[in-house]
Order: structure tokens, then C-alpha cells, then sequence
């Protein structure tokens, strides 16, 4: 169930919403360029964490790195409510 509930989150939150994302923020005044420099930094930053969530997983185990995660997935997306302009 929890894996279940971390692939739904990573779905969502990158495989499911980068296409529709960049039509969302070019409709809000974005530009495709700016656009797919957000899009390339979520990937960059999703890249960059996915060792230390692996190595916390092995040391503290798969539900406490996907609890971390998700919760650090909410407080990321949570940014996008309080931007204003690129």
C-alpha cells in the first residue's frame, strides 16, 4: 500500500503534471521558455535527492523515506500557491 501511495505521489507530482504544468504556467503568464526551466529544476532536484531518499531507505527503512519524501513533495508544491511571477 505505501508503495502504491509513493509511485501515485511521484506520478503525480512529475510524470502525470509536467505536461499539463507547462500549459497551466503559459496560460498564467509564463513563458515555454521559463516553463521548461521549472520543469528542467524539478527533474534536477528530483535527480539529485533520489540517493539520499535511496540511502535513507536503506538505513532507516522504505516508509520513513517515503513519508520524508512525500512530505517534502507537499511543502515544494505548497511554493507554487505563494509565487507570483517567474
Amino acid at each position: 500500500m505505501v508503495l502504491c501511495y509513493a509511485h501515485a505521489t511521484f506520478a503525480s507530482g512529475f510524470g502525470f503534471m509536467a505536461p499539463t504544468l507547462v500549459l497551466y504556467w503559459t496560460n498564467h503568464g509564463i513563458s515555454v521558455p521559463e516553463a521548461s526551466i521549472l520543469e528542467g529544476m524539478f527533474a534536477l532536484v528530483l535527480a539529485t535527492f533520489a540517493f539520499p531518499n535511496g540511502y535513507l531507505a536503506d538505513r532507516k527503512g522504505r516508509k520513513k523515506a517515503v513519508v520524508v519524501g512525500s512530505f517534502l513533495l507537499l511543502i515544494a508544491s505548497g511554493f507554487y500557491l505563494f509565487c507570483g511571477e517567474f
